[in-house]
């Protein structure tokens, strides 16, 4: 591990970004066998879950903010942070030192069991100190045990809990200046899915690795997006910009997202460890089709919010029979999204993009009344 540049080295902003610091308390339930919980032992390094997913591949999560410390032989040095600012136009690092927010000694890490594996839950106040003090975020880390499936699920939740609409920016990744892939100044981009060596806006997935290919650090694939892989809505968001540095250094960010008064939006990815490139690759191919496994402990409901991945219908949506485990909230026993059951199973509400005739002239898909 070696230490990143001191923050003082940046120049102060008076942006209003909120980097995502989260609980260090001790954790609400017991670790499963493939989750080892491991306490703080100083005032430098925070409480950590330390998982094994089913590939044999170790993710040590961070409990004051979610990111990774190590992963698998420096896979990671501390990467997978999250930042929310309201100026929308943000093109330098987000403000650690003014308006970085903590939580309360009293909000716990906690593990629950999901069907598949485990899931890592952080939960912050309203985020501060300065603004938004609206927004609650909360993170939710799934590791699958099961079979071979390895990769870290991230899922991001952002809450308004004020009376007006919020427009912000969501950036992930290397927020700052504290946190990077582990592969170092040798980082190389090893493929994309538009099969390039470039990272650009609009891009779903890639893999970097070291220069040693099959040895060193472990190849790490990021899926950030599946745009075109059929819809759960008909409003999907792909990342307004995606940028990468030798000095491995990544981060993806959607810009002017909007959060409705008492609403809420969440953001998905995907991080892969495996021994090559190729390895890490067919992951993050998999990837592309969300399946139900892929979406453990996620209910309907909050797969409505996830702005960034097209997601599967239930399994046996269609069949007239409600299974409200596999995520269904109705089923008329059809596969058509123009009545009060949608394709998904979901009933078909203002704002979904799925026009109801019997309730709605037209749905535009984003909840908003002044438009056309």
């Amino acid at each position: 591990m070696k230490s990143l540049t001191s923050l003082s080295a940046w120049p102060a902003t008076a942006l209003s970004c909120l980097t995502l610091l989260l609980a260090t308390a001790l954790p609400a339930s017991t670790a499963s066998a493939q989750c080892t919980f491991v306490a703080s032992t100083n005032s430098f390094t925070p409480n950590q879950f330390r998982c094994t997913d089913g590939a044999g591949f170790l993710w040590d999560i961070q409990g004051d903010r979610g990111d990774i410390n190590n992963g698998t032989i420096d896979a990671y040095d501390g990467f997978g942070n999250v930042c929310v600012t309201t100026n929308v136009g943000l093109t330098t690092q987000c403000n650690t030192v003014t308006e970085t927010f903590s939580v309360p000694a009293s909000s716990a890490m906690t593990l629950t069991t999901v069907p598949g594996g485990s899931e890592i839950t952080l939960t912050s106040d309203d985020l501060g100190p300065t603004f938004p003090r609206a927004i609650r975020a909360t993170r939710r880390l799934f590791v699958p045990h099961g079979g071979t499936t390895g990769y870290l699920r991230y899922l991001d939740i952002f809450e308004n809990t004020g009376t007006t609409a919020l427009t912000v920016k969501v950036r992930a990744g290397t927020t700052d200046t504290s946190g990077n892939l582990g592969c170092d100044s040798s980082c190389t981009v090893q493929n994309t899915d538009t099969g390039g060596m470039m990272l650009n806006p609009g891009q779903l997935w890639f893999v970097v690795d070291d220069t040693s290919l099959s040895g060193g650090d472990p190849a790490v694939a990021m899926v950030i997006d599946n745009f075109g892989k059929g819809s759960t809505t008909l409003v999907e968001q792909q990342p307004s910009t995606v940028t990468f540095s030798s000095l491995d250094w990544f981060m993806w960010e959607y810009d002017s997202v909007t959060i409705p008064a008492g609403g809420r939006v969440a953001y998905m990815h995907f991080q892969v460890q495996r021994t090559t490139p190729g390895a890490a690759e067919a992951v993050a191919r998999s990837l592309q089709t969300i399946t139900p496994a892929d979406l453990a402990g996620i209910d309907s409901a909050l797969r409505r919010d996830i702005q960034n991945f097209q997601l599967p219908p239930p399994p046996n949506c269609g069949d007239g029979i409600l299974q409200e485990d596999e995520g269904e909230e109705c089923d008329d026993g059809n596969t058509l999204s123009e009545d009060a059951c949608t394709r998904f199973c979901l009933p078909n509400v203002c704002g979904d993009g799925f026009t109801n005739p019997a309730a709605v002239e037209f749905d535009d898909g984003n909840g908003f009344d002044l438009d056309e």
